[in-house]
């Protein structure tokens, strides 16, 4: 009779555990930060006649930007985003998962006219 009993007990145990299972929560976060700009807006670029300005018309202000020698200037918008994902599934297992995207694309300017540009994945 306790055999019985036990194995009964045991079985409901494994049961509830085995059903709490499918009890899953999920959380995700998204941080972005920057400006993403996309290869198809290169399209609209044109080597020795887009200007600063319309540079900036189309993609704001840049991130950064620096000077070299001979009046060239490198505008850079750096762009981020960072996804936290959690799981739990209820006594089973707990999952924390974080990925970053980053990317930079450069634009390099000759006397304030585009001379050129590039993007760089990280």
């Amino acid at each position: 009779m306790k055999n019985r009993v036990f194995i009964l007990s045991a079985i409901l145990v494994l049961s509830l555990i085995i059903m709490s299972s499918c009890a899953y929560v999920g959380q995700k976060d998204v941080d972005v930060s920057g400006k993403k700009i996309s290869r198809s807006s290169f399209g609209k670029l044109d080597i020795g006649e887009t200007t600063r300005a319309e540079l900036i018309d189309m993609f704001g202000s840049p991130t950064s930007s620096y000077e070299e020698d001979n009046n060239v200037e490198v505008l850079s918008y750096h762009y981020r985003k960072t996804t936290d994902e959690q799981s739990v599934a209820f006594l089973l297992w707990a999952v924390d998962k974080e990925t970053t995207e980053r990317e930079t694309t450069y634009f390099k300017l000759q006397d304030g006219v585009l001379k050129e540009y590039w993007k760089e994945k990280e």
